[in-house]
């Protein structure tokens, strides 16, 4: 009779190097009662015209396979009929596709049996089972005695038998056939790598017999036979022996751990074991071994069903793999990747290829089923944050494509592009090219999403920036300001302000008609300050542009405005530019001195003139004059806001003061004021001595209580006096003076954040080198050891370190400042690990600063480049 194919999907896809697709065909051809011949199988290699026939859909639709096999011979296999003809005939039940010449030699052999009957010895007696039973003195019979029929149907039983002890029994009947040794090796391993334990068992003692070592063998037959200490043992015994085996024992090991991956009744815990094993030692089992497709094949689908501890692990072996025979795993990967539609499995192969090197051209085609697969998995899901690295790392043309997806995905997967892009942008210096197509991707998403998404946009600002062409800019301001009513609340008004600057010239015109549509609505403040500080900035390259802001504005303070304080303010930095002409500046600093009152409701319009007093219309009586105004409100007693009572709907009740206004606006603002003139060219330098000693004494008073100021108004005072130490344009004396004078206080985070911005700027000082090395142990004493430090003070602490960092230089007590920016980088990376808000930033622009030694430089890219861990918030606004 002619064999027909009975076999289960693994042994078909293992034993007999079937593709998966013809596997799971076969499988429902015999469910329609059609099955084909095991030669015919042997000929259906991947590829080949035989698997295509078979795949043919109107082969499993038929409803008679003769004459559908007929047709599809005739029609679409002309050349394969003619050279080897096939043909249907009936057996057991089946319609069977066989190979016409199959069916000749079965006559053929049928004549000669006829003519020479084989001889019967009790070896060979008819049986029940096909499995004829052990010899028992093989010398005796002879290898020979065992005919190519019943080697075929062993070979069959041991990988399909109907039970385990069959298996067996037809697994020791083969090593007494007349097979050469090399096909009962090849057969022996096969059946060390299958799932059922007792095969397993019995193929060790195989191989013993065949020359593996015996410690290898003995401890694979107790990782088959034990329980699960056992196993654990036998494994960890199995890795020490990989390093000392021969090639026979290397194969035997690696076949063993495959039967361990296969045994579903295995435990977490043993195949956790397995997997560190197989990642400890993947180069002692050599490039050919390791990079083996079916053991990858089979860590996939361990992958389908693994816990997420497990995920990671498998990973970490696939990545091992890998790493032994360059690019083996990941070009294995990168096809299934190619040929699979499970979103699922796409993700999990996605996910384990992170970190693998692929040849451009193999990255560039995964590009498009990877940004497919994402979208398809919950943004929560490990591989979906993978898949965004992946993409977001590849290169341009995989931000173009996330920004493709942008208005076909979910409001989930739409956040989480963003903030891939956000991120991305930050840390890679993109073409304008592409950046343009971001924005103009993003720009629908801004007419068509649900607020939270818009916000993001906002936020981000992947679409608000500066190298982005006008027409697009303005569009996008035009966006933008439709949804301004939404934002106009902090924090989001203050984000809305920051994106409608970053589009610059652009979002001009758009303002100005907003500005005049909503000059009564409290919007109108966030209006009139984004433009206030576009003005300036078009200030600085046109003044002829900036002086056609200033008379929209001007002519605008005219009528009953609610944003006045605001449009001074606007009108002070942009008449703070040098290229603003003098007639100009003239006019406005009259306008402003003219509206001075000597109230609190002063403070916007003395800010403005403080702004004023840096461009090029300010004389130096008129610097000193608003000066000394601003001076005098800061050197006075400061009133007792206190609490009044009053009367509201007849019951009394507690009510502030009218002097808080003092506090919360006129105070800061004559601080700003000093600050913009300390900073400003023009000002004489004797002037600007004198303001900054008279602010170190205030500041000083203020901190020893001397003075009555309350605590956000000395967090002002002391960012001013900082921000005066870190400019360009005061003395190396006058810094160090600066930072001495700051250091008396360093437990004040705002102190610590001055002084880091005087710090960075890296100047030639022994003074404050010393002065430096002391913060950063001071910052790390406090990362390091204070236990349950909250993730909002460690956050603030490490952007202070971070900005202390770019200082590069610092002395310490001892030496051992390179140990000290160790532990700097250390604790930097540690919050990028954790979570920690913004450290990715600093460590991209202490990168970007260069200042570091040249061996933690190259650390710091190194560490840099290798995280793979872009956390994205999915938080409801």
């Amino acid at each position: 009779m002619i064999e027909i194919v009975r076999h289960s999907r693994d042994t078909l896809i293992n034993s007999f190097g079937c593709s998966r697709r013809l596997a799971t065909r076969i499988g429902a051809l015999m469910g329609r009662h059609i099955s084909i011949s095991a030669m015919l199988l042997e000929e259906a290699t991947p590829g080949s015209d035989i698997e295509k026939l078979l795949l043919k859909k109107e082969l499993l639709e038929c409803e008679d396979a003769e004459p559908a096999l007929n047709e599809l011979l005739q029609q679409a296999f002309p050349q394969l009929a003619e050279d080897f003809p096939l043909c249907v005939i009936e057996q057991d039940g089946f319609k069977v596709i066989i190979a016409e010449e199959e069916k000749l030699a079965e006559n053929g052999w049928s004549e000669i049996d006829e003519i020479n009957p084989p001889a019967t010895t009790p070896a060979m007696q008819p049986q029940a089972n096909p499995v004829a039973p052990a010899r028992q003195n093989d010398s005796a019979v002879g290898g020979n005695a065992f005919t190519p029929d019943e080697i075929a149907r062993l070979r069959v039983n041991i990988f399909a038998g109907a039970s385990s002890a069959e298996k067996v029994a037809a697994l020791r009947q083969l090593t007494f056939t007349n097979l050469p040794d090399n096909e009962k090796a090849s057969i022996l391993y096969q059946a060390l790598a299958d799932e059922d334990s007792a095969l397993r068992s019995a193929a060790t003692g195989g191989l013993r017999k065949m020359g593996v070592e015996a410690s290898v063998c003995d401890t694979a037959r107790m990782l088959a036979e034990g329980n699960e200490t056992e196993r654990i043992s036998a494994i960890d015994r199995l890795r020490d022996l990989v390093s000392t085996a021969h090639d026979s024992g290397k194969d035997a090991i690696l076949m063993s751990f495959m039967g361990v991956l296969r045994d579903q009744s295995q435990t977490t815990a043993t195949v956790s074991e397995l997997l560190k094993a197989i990642s400890a030692k993947a180069p002692a089992f050599g490039p050919e071994r390791i990079a083996n497709e079916d053991i990858t094949r089979l860590l996939l689908e361990l992958m389908l069903s693994a816990e997420k501890q497990m995920l990671s692990e498998i990973r970490g072996t696939l990545k091992a793999m890998n790493s032994v025979k360059k690019g083996g795993v990941a070009s294995f990967l990168s096809k299934e990747i190619l040929s699979s539609q499970s979103h699922e499995y796409r993700g999990l192969m996605l996910e384990a290829l992170t970190g693998m090197e692929l040849p451009e051209e193999m990255s560039d085609k995964l590009m498009e089923p990877a940004g497919e697969t994402m979208i398809n998995l919950p943004c929560s899901d490990s591989a979906c944050q993978s898949i965004g690295m992946f993409l977001t790392r590849s290169g341009e043309r995989g931000a173009v494509l996330l920004a493709e997806k942008l208005i076909t995905c979910d409001t989930a997967h739409q956040r989480h592009i963003i903030r891939l892009l956000d991120n991305t942008m930050r840390s890679f210096d993109y073409s304008e090219e592409t950046k343009t197509i971001i924005a103009e991707k993003a720009l629908p998403v801004l007419s068509s999403s649900p607020k939270q998404v818009r916000a993001d946009i906002i936020e981000t600002r992947i679409a608000a920036r500066k190298d982005t062409p006008f027409e697009i800019r303005k569009q996008l301001a035009e966006a933008f300001l439709r949804d301004l009513r939404e934002y106009a609340h902090w924090p989001l008004s203050d984000t809305m302000e920051a994106s409608l600057v970053q589009l610059g010239d652009a979002a001009i015109e758009p303002l100005v008609t907003s500005l005049k549509e909503y000059k009564n609505s409290p919007i109108a403040a966030i209006i009139a300050s984004a433009l206030g500080k576009i003005g300036m900035e078009v200030a600085a390259t046109d003044g002829t542009q900036a002086e056609s802001i200033l008379r929209e504005l001007q002519t605008l303070t005219f009528n009953d405005i609610s944003c006045r304080d605001m449009l001074h303010l606007a009108m002070g930095r942009i008449c703070s530019q040098p290229l603003v002409s003098e007639r100009v500046g003239n006019i406005i600093q009259r306008s402003l001195l003219g509206r001075l009152t000597g109230e609190a409701t002063d403070a916007a319009t003395i800010e403005a003139l403080g702004m004023l007093c840096n461009g090029s219309g300010a004389s130096e009586d008129e610097i000193k004059t608003v000066a000394a105004i601003a001076t005098q409100h800061l050197n006075i007693k400061q009133p007792d806001p206190g609490i009044q009572m009053g009367q509201i709907d007849g019951e009394e009740v507690f009510m502030l003061g009218d002097e808080l206004t003092i506090y919360s606006e006129l105070i800061p603002s004559c601080i700003r004021t000093i600050e913009h003139i300390c900073l400003g060219n023009p000002t004489p330098e004797k002037l600007r001595a004198e303001l900054i000693e008279n602010l170190i004494e205030t500041w000083k008073k203020a901190i020893t209580f001397e003075s009555q100021w309350s605590p956000a108004n000395v967090t002002q005072l002391t960012e001013c006096i900082g921000k005066i130490g870190a400019s360009h344009i005061i003395s190396l004396t006058m810094r160090v003076r600066i930072a001495n004078t700051l250091a008396q206080r360093p437990g004040e985070v705002s102190v610590l954040e001055a002084l880091a911005e005087i710090l960075a700027r890296g100047d030639e000082s022994p003074q404050l080198d010393r002065l430096g090395g002391g913060l950063v142990l001071r910052l790390l004493k406090i990362i390091e050891e204070s236990e349950g430090l909250k993730v909002e003070d460690r956050e603030v602490y490490l952007a202070i370190l971070a900005k202390i960092a770019h200082r590069g230089s610092f002395e310490i007590r001892g030496g051992g400042t390179d140990r000290l920016l160790t532990r700097l980088l250390n604790a930097l990376f540690s919050g990028l690990s954790s979570g920690i808000p913004g450290c990715l930033n600093h460590i991209v622009a202490l990168r970007k600063a260069n200042s570091l030694p040249p061996e933690l430089q190259k650390r710091l890219e190194n560490d840099l480049a290798g995280f793979t861990s872009l956390k994205v918030s999915q938080n409801n606004r």
